[in-house]
């Protein structure tokens, strides 16, 4: 597994990238993905704001986009840092923690999972707790 992480943001977020890295290897472990490389960009909230317009419609910022790509890359997963520091302050978790969770949603996004349906949804928690869970085992 190949994972790139990138950061446009001017901030210096290297302390965070551990977590990116360890989710994402956890993630892969979990859910037999279709490529070995995928990456991981750092936005601002005014370029993923930009981005969910122009790919989603929606003009407004989100936490994180999911790009699948084809052959053995998986894609790119695009996280808002800003917006993932609002985030763990809203639901009270660390913004590593808060990271790793984006991370494992945007990944579970790239391998074909989704929220549109009730039951996809489920399905997708389900698989979101159980990787969250193997982050906080002993090594």
């Amino acid at each position: 597994m190949n994972i790139l992480i990138n950061n446009t943001t001017g901030l210096n977020l290297e302390n965070y990238y551990g977590a990116i890295q360890t989710a994402a290897e956890k993630t892969f472990e979990a859910a037999s993905p279709q490529g070995d490389e995928v990456s991981f960009t750092f936005v601002s909230l005014d370029e993923i704001q930009e981005m969910n317009r122009h790919y989603r419609g929606l003009d407004r910022p989100t936490d994180v986009l999911s790009f699948p790509a084809e052959g053995g890359v998986l894609g790119d997963v695009i996280i808002c840092f800003d917006q993932a520091v609002i985030q763990a302050r809203e639901y009270g978790n660390t913004i590593k923690r808060e990271l790793a969770f984006l991370t494992i949603h945007g990944l579970l996004h790239l391998m074909g999972y989704d929220h549109h349906t009730e039951t996809d949804e489920r399905i997708m928690r389900n698989m979101q707790k159980r990787i969250l869970v193997k982050l906080l085992e002993p090594v």
